[in-house]
C-alpha cells in the first residue's frame, strides 16, 4: 500500500510518502501524486516512511523525477533508509539522476 501527504509552502512542496513504492502504487503516483508535485518549483520527496521499492517503483521514481525536471522543478530525494539506498546504489540511481538530488 502506498500513501502520501503533501505539504505546500509557497513554491516548496514536501511529499511525505508512506508504505511501498511498487506496482500497486502506479496509478496513484502517475495520477494525483504527480499532479500535486507539478504545482511547485522545489520538490522534496521524503522517503522516511517508505519501506519497500520494487523495479516498478524505481521506474516510477525515475519517471517522476524526470517529468519534474523537464518542467524546471528542482527535486531532491531525502531520508532514504539503508535497504532502499542499497538498491539505489546497485542500480546506480545516483549516477542516473545526479548525486546532488540525494540529500
Amino acid at each position: 500500500m502506498f500513501d502520501y501527504v503533501i505539504h505546500k509552502e509557497n513554491n516548496n512542496i514536501i511529499a511525505e510518502m508512506f508504505g511501498d513504492l511498487d506496482i500497486d502504487s502506479t496509478e496513484e503516483v502517475e495520477g494525483p501524486f504527480l499532479s500535486s508535485l507539478l504545482e511547485g518549483k522545489n520538490v522534496k520527496l521524503d522517503f522516511q516512511y517508505v519501506k519497500f521499492v520494487d523495479s516498478t517503483g524505481i521506474g516510477l521514481l525515475m519517471k517522476t523525477v524526470q517529468k519534474l525536471q523537464s518542467k524546471d522543478i528542482e527535486v531532491v530525494i531525502a531520508n532514504v533508509n539503508e535497504d532502499i539506498q542499497a538498491v539505489f546504489d546497485i542500480l546506480q540511481l545516483t549516477e542516473i539522476l545526479g548525486k546532488d538530488i540525494f540529500v
